[in-house]
């Protein structure tokens, strides 16, 4: 008992030095919670590089978060609850990916069994006529074979962004080919 609260003190004149600006005593701490931290959103996630990837957040998150510690002796309390907020956000985050991914395999199912098996050159050229954007993404979906997520990583935009610009894109398409008929 004695130990835990003098590693609790420990921690808190460490909290005092890092709310001062003391990069070196904060990383004391991460040194110090570390394999706490990790072994927290360990549970949750199940891989290791998911744990790597949410311990390094958490860590983040606390750092420029730490003037809101209220009690700077309860800091390994506080640092474990940001860890759960981070991987239970990891998870919501794994779940809407993995449903969007699906609907997206889902719909271009559709498209892909109604679609020529060979690029039509009709096809391209009017894809060149659309704007950047929609040429860009168009391009990436089917020239390159990325997937949704893949093109929002690659464009740094959401995932409904990427959504949106392939419909509009799809709907120009549309458009010009009955036009041209």
């Amino acid at each position: 008992m004695l130990e835990q609260e003098l590693e609790q003190e420990e921690d808190a004149v460490l909290v005092a030095a890092a709310r001062g600006g003391d990069a070196a005593r904060f990383g004391e701490l991460v040194r110090r919670h570390e394999a706490r931290v990790r072994a927290v959103v360990g549970r949750s996630l199940r891989d290791e590089e998911s744990a790597a990837e949410a311990t390094q957040h958490s860590f983040f998150l606390a750092w420029r978060n730490l003037d809101a510690l209220v009690d700077a002796e309860r800091f390994e309390a506080w640092l474990v609850r940001i860890a759960e907020r981070v991987a239970q956000e990891s998870l919501r985050r794994r779940a809407r990916e993995r449903g969007r991914a699906a609907d997206d395999d889902e719909r271009e199912g559709v498209a892909a069994r109604a679609a020529p098996t060979a690029p039509d050159r009709a096809i391209w050229d009017e894809v060149a006529q659309l704007s950047p954007l929609l040429r860009e993404v168009i391009g990436l979906r089917y020239g390159e074979g990325l997937s949704y997520a893949e093109i929002a990583a690659r464009l740094g935009v959401p995932h409904s962004t990427v959504r949106g610009r392939i419909h509009e894109a799809r709907l120009a398409l549309r458009r010009r080919l009955e036009d041209g008929r």
